[in-house]
């Protein structure tokens, strides 16, 4: 059966039978077009012809695994059923199946972290979120839920790159299998970046002790202008997916560095590496987004990896990012009630 086949049998089931929390939004919940929660009043009649027909379809689908044991579809469609009715020690069982019989299938490994997490046993859940996330990484819902439970466990510096990751990737691919909600990731990773901030450096700490440092950020009122003019063109264009490529991608996220736009900057030029991660240049552009939003560590990583890839400034940028750390450690360890 064809992917597309399979995810439909998933959400009809979910739809028909009350599972939607299965397909939900990383823990978001389903929400209207005007982003409330929905809700729906089911009569006692409602419900028990919904009984009636999820122990039919329970039926068929056992039925019809006699004949085909070996069927990851079935297992995956009686899952959801089961689920739908509150067996939830028989929808791990034949979920279980479903991965066995389908190792590399993300949807399965995405399901199971997010019924995983339904029940509280968030380690079991990280743990298939992230084999979601390596399965197929064009699907940003799998970055997202990685993020989110980095982040219930204290993981904020784990949690700020998923949620980086997954908006990179809204920006490459857009809608993958159910409609993305990029901003509650663009909220979650704002939480991360506040609690993170007291362990970096201060804008004005980098000015004093990095005056090597030269942002593409402009003040020349007709370029900035220039820019935003050529933003306006390209950003919708991108937005809407009509252009697409990782230069595509790069030549936006320069846009934004020079009218200031960091973080749309450092997303844009993630989504350039999540389509061409071979390009030097790329990582040389992320480097300093990461400079101009405070982050050392991150930026030094991405100016060894530009290094590694042949830009030879890059490689001068990465040493003196060595000696800058090592110089916050020492600033830092002198800042009284600072870790």
């Amino acid at each position: 059966m064809q992917y597309k086949q399979r995810l439909l049998l998933v959400l009809l089931a979910s739809v028909l039978f009350a599972s939607a929390s299965l397909n939900a939004g990383c823990g978001r919940g389903n929400s209207d077009s005007s982003g409330e929660p929905q809700t729906k009043v089911v009569n006692q009649s409602e419900k028990e012809a919904k009984s009636v027909d999820i122990d039919r379809e329970i039926a068929r689908v056992q039925e019809a695994l006699k004949k085909d044991p070996e069927n990851d579809d079935l297992h995956s469609d009686l899952a959801s059923l089961l689920h739908a009715k509150g067996d939830t020690k028989g929808f791990f069982s034949e979920m279980d199946a479903a991965v066995r019989l389908a190792p590399n299938e993300s949807l399965y490994r995405f399901i199971l972290a997010k019924v995983y997490r339904e029940e509280g046993r968030n380690e079991e859940a990280l743990e298939n979120a992230l084999a979601a996330a390596r399965l197929e990484s064009p699907d940003p819902r799998c970055n997202m839920l990685v993020g989110d439970l980095l982040q219930e466990k204290g993981e904020y510096m784990a949690a700020e790159q998923r949620y980086e990751k997954a908006l990179a990737q809204f920006s490459v691919y857009g809608v993958t299998r159910w409609d993305p909600l990029p901003q509650d990731t663009k909220d979650a990773l704002a939480v991360v970046q506040r609690g993170l901030a007291a362990k970096r450096p201060t804008s004005e700490w980098i000015l004093n002790d990095m005056p090597w440092v030269k942002f593409m950020v402009t003040e020349d009122s007709k370029l900035v202008e220039s820019v935003r003019e050529a933003i306006a063109d390209l950003e919708p264009k991108v937005q809407s997916y009509k252009w697409r490529g990782a230069d595509v991608h790069y030549r936006l996220g320069g846009y934004y560095a020079i009218v200031g736009r960091t973080q749309d900057a450092m997303i844009e030029q993630l989504a350039a590496i999540e389509l061409n991660p071979d390009n030097g240049v790329y990582w040389q552009l992320l480097g300093e987004a990461y400079l101009q939003q405070n982050r050392l560590y991150d930026a030094a990583r991405a100016y060894e990896k530009s290094c590694d890839l042949g830009i030879k400034a890059s490689c001068t940028l990465a040493q003196k990012m060595q000696e800058s750390i090592v110089r916050f450690q020492r600033y830092r360890a002198k800042q009284p009630g600072r870790e």
